[in-house]
């Protein structure tokens, strides 16, 4: 299924392949806390709750940016995404903890989009 996220409707939307046949996928409509619980039901994702409503804000604001919808599918936010309890931790993560680096949320932020909230961050895998 595919959701977009903003408040509203379910409503039908017809899509085209490339070999040009027709097929109806659902889209369904969704308010900030819904694409959150959604993000939440993912069991291979390790989502907190404050974490898993500052990506969905995240990709609220950048729906009125690019001013269309964000088609979200838990799997790929989960590809694409990663949280951690700190910028310290990120960044371990992906210097193999003998970076040394200063400021771990300035390194991040040169590198990747960088979500933070109260009690961690999400960055965009990179």
């Amino acid at each position: 299924m595919c959701y977009r996220l903003k408040a509203g409707r379910e409503r039908l939307v017809l899509h085209y392949t490339q070999n040009k046949q027709r097929k109806m996928q659902l889209v369904t409509t969704l308010s900030t806390s819904q694409a959150a619980d959604i993000l939440l039901q993912d069991d291979f994702a390790n989502w907190t709750r404050p974490g898993a409503f500052a990506l969905c804000e995240y990709l609220e604001e950048l729906s009125e940016d690019m001013e269309e919808p964000v088609k979200i599918h838990p799997v790929d936010i989960r590809c694409e995404y990663s949280e951690y309890g700190s910028a310290s931790e990120a960044v371990d993560q992906y210097t193999g903890g003998a970076s040394g680096i200063l400021d771990p949320l300035a390194w991040l932020q040169d590198r990747t989009t960088v979500i933070v909230f109260d009690g961690g961050v999400i960055i965009q895998d990179f």
